[in-house]
C-alpha cells in the first residue's frame, strides 16, 4: 500500500475477525502495512485530533507524529521503530519496543474512538503477534 489511501491490498491481509460493533457485525480486516511518506501524512492527518498521542516529546505536527514510527538511520534513510497494521478504513494496531521472544508494547488507534465490538480483534491480533514473531 504505497499511497496513503485507507483501501485495503487483500493479498496482505493478516486477519478478518467478526465485530459485534452497535451499529451491527462487521467483518474487519487487518493488513500489516509498509510505512511511506504518503501513508504517514495519510496517517497523521487521522491521528493529529487525538491530544493523547502527543506531549512534550511528542510535538502535533507530521515530523513529531512520524518520529513515533521512524527514525534516521545515518546514512539518509529511516528505520521503523516497530510494525504497523491498518484496520480496514477504521484505525491501526502497532507494536513498538519489541525484544523478541520477550515483550513489545502494543498500542491500537480507532479513529472513532470507539473499541466496544472490536475487543475480539484487539485479542486476536495480539494471539496473531505471539503466533507469528514470538
Amino acid at each position: 500500500m504505497g499511497n496513503g489511501s485507507a483501501v485495503l491490498d487483500r493479498e496482505h491481509v493478516v486477519l478478518t475477525v467478526e465485530c459485534a460493533e452497535p451499529e451491527g457485525t462487521v467483518d474487519r480486516s487487518v493488513e500489516q502495512i509498509q510505512l511511506s511518506a504518503e501513508k504517514l501524512k495519510w496517517l497523521y492527518d487521522r491521528v493529529k485530533e487525538f491530544d493523547l498521542v502527543f506531549n512534550d516529546h511528542v510535538p502535533n505536527t507530521l515530523d513529531g507524529f512520524a518520529s513515533l514510527f521512524v527514525v534516521p538511520n545515518g546514512n539518509g534513510r529511516i528505520t521503523s521503530n516497530g510494525l504497523i497494521w491498518q484496520v480496514d478504513e477504521v484505525g491501526i494496531l502497532y507494536l513498538t519496543d519489541i525484544r523478541p521472544e520477550f515483550e513489545a508494547l502494543a498500542h491500537f488507534t480507532f479513529w472513532d474512538r470507539r473499541i466496544r465490538g472490536r475487543e475480539e480483534l484487539v485479542r486476536a491480533m495480539l494471539r496473531y503477534c505471539f503466533d507469528r514473531y514470538g
